[in-house]
């Protein structure tokens, strides 16, 4: 027997990829804002540590950057230490990951790091201020937008091909 050579991965659907996403913008805030009140200065220098590593990735490596900000947000939900949370949103991670991946590889390299919105996130944190800590976070989720449509046309390319 001749063993599997090829991985098919199937491409999430924009309206799942929407789902995913407001799943992680609810659960990812809440651990956000608990988060802040629990922090140590060792975790807290860890995520900078993170964030400045992504910053560099992302300047052109795209498939570390990437890695390095799942690491960021699965860190700080390690720091909400809400197990329940953290299992379920890695659970979604793992879901987007494949399309995360070629939108990151495909259409990324324009953001602005150094306005990422995990700079106010650390800043909640740092500050204890967990209402800042949860609304940075919930907008960088809320950033993907963008790849919501580039999924749809990817959709429509596929349908047309």
């Amino acid at each position: 027997m001749k063993a599997a050579t090829a991985i098919h991965v199937p491409e999430l659907t924009p309206d799942q990829f929407r789902e995913i996403q407001r799943i992680g913008f609810l659960l990812e805030g809440e651990a956000a804002e608990v988060a802040a009140q629990k922090i140590t200065p060792q975790q807290l220098k860890s995520l900078e540590d993170i964030q400045k590593q992504l910053v560099e990735a992302a300047r052109g490596n795209p498939t570390r950057a990437a890695r390095l900000n799942r690491r960021f947000h699965c860190n700080l939900m390690a720091v909400a230490d809400m197990p329940l949370v953290h299992a379920t949103v890695e659970n979604m991670w793992a879901l987007k990951g494949p399309i995360l991946r070629i939108y990151q590889l495909e259409a990324l390299g324009k953001a602005a790091m150094e306005q990422h919105a995990h700079y106010d996130v650390l800043d909640g944190l740092r500050n204890g201020d967990g209402g800042k800590a949860r609304e940075a976070i919930q907008r960088d989720i809320a950033g993907c937008n963008d790849m919501i449509a580039w999924i749809k046309e990817r959709q429509k390319e596929t349908e047309e091909a």
